[in-house]
């Protein structure tokens, strides 16, 4: 062996030495403490209306069946309710909204699903929110958000082609991709007139709807719809690589927020595609939603976790979050709509 050889073999003695002889304790300053939750979507026009409930940890975090009971005949979605109610929604918080750093409202609980805090107050556009949340056993926690004034979407043109929905054979017809789908696509130009000197964040809505039939619910008839909110787009403001998986009928790599700091202050073009459903009055609901920076922050942190749910080796994703002293998330928007019919 030649001198350089001899060096790398000591090299790698000495490493898998160190491998093997050396062990460090890292202190892991973990916070098990349960906290208060609250969860509150503002638009104007309706009334204020929170969620407050508490956290857990993941070795903590109840389950359908820690609310079984003796003789307990209830379905999934009655025990899930029976779970929320008993053992994760705060009932006796104090919860205070300052409006404009003036009025204040205090927010009364309701007993009944979503079993929401809510007040009178009908939020209106550039109102500054914020909301102080206390109970007992709990640190106090508060979040804040603004209404956005809404930025105008217009819609350019459409044009219906043929697109087959690929129904498989034998396949029932809730697991087929475009269930209710038809093979007609609605191809929508659109463009946004985005206000120079701010930072806007938006969320869009694509709806495809059909009237179905009519449904009776004790004595009474109810429309029933039949809906879809997937759209494509190859524009480059909805990409994301860091959804790498589709979900559900939303592809990889697109995500339904963005921000404009490709086309600041500028009209900017761009086109979206939406299946037709099957139905009557086939019409599609196209909603510019002008978001809180919260709302985008949250809402991109959201569509990466959901499509890795499942991935137990990959790098662990934070869910954004603006409460102060606890967890979840306050944020509005306002919103630009159109109806357009086949």
């Amino acid at each position: 062996m030649n001198r350089h050889s001899i060096l790398l073999v000591v090299l790698a003695i000495v490493a898998l030495m160190a491998l093997g002889s050396c062990e460090k304790i890292i202190d892991f300053d973990r916070d098990t403490k349960s906290r208060i939750s609250i969860s509150a979507l503002v638009a104007p026009g309706q009334k204020f209306s929170a969620c407050i409930a508490r956290s857990f940890t993941v070795a903590s975090n109840p389950t359908v069946s820690s609310t079984k009971k003796p003789g307990d005949d209830l379905d999934f979605h009655e025990k899930y309710d029976t779970m929320y109610h008993d053992l994760v929604v705060i009932k006796d918080a104090t919860a205070v909204l300052t409006v404009n750093g003036t009025d204040t409202y205090t927010l009364q609980y309701n007993d009944s699903t979503p079993y929401y805090y809510a007040c009178d107050y009908v939020p209106r556009v550039g109102d500054e929110l914020v909301l102080n949340v206390s109970a007992p056993g709990f640190d106090d926690a508060s979040a804040s958000t603004r209404i956005e004034r809404p930025q105008q979407v217009e819609v350019v043109g459409t044009q219906v082609y043929y697109s087959e929905a690929g129904y498989e054979p034998g396949v029932p017809a809730s697991d087929q991709q475009w269930y209710c789908g038809l093979d007609s696509v609605m191809e929508i130009t659109l463009r946004i007139h985005d206000s120079a000197g701010e930072r806007n964040y938006y969320r869009l809505r694509v709806l495809a709807v059909a009237d179905d039939s009519m449904a009776i619910m004790q004595g009474i008839s109810l429309p029933v719809y039949v809906t879809n909110d997937t759209y494509t787009s190859s524009d480059v403001i909805f990409a994301n690589s860091l959804i790498t998986k589709p979900y559900g009928q939303w592809p990889a790599g697109q995500s339904s927020v963005f921000d404009d700091h490709l086309f600041d202050g500028q009209d900017y073009t761009f086109k979206v595609h939406s299946r037709k459903q099957k139905g009557e009055n086939p019409r599609v609901y196209v909603e510019l939603e002008t978001i809180s920076p919260d709302f985008y922050y949250y809402w991109r942190s959201y569509e990466v976790i959901r499509v890795n749910a499942d991935e137990s080796y990959l790098t662990p994703t934070a869910l954004y979050s603006n409460v102060q002293g606890g967890w979840g998330v306050m944020m509005s928007l306002s919103y630009d709509r159109h109806t357009i019919s086949y």
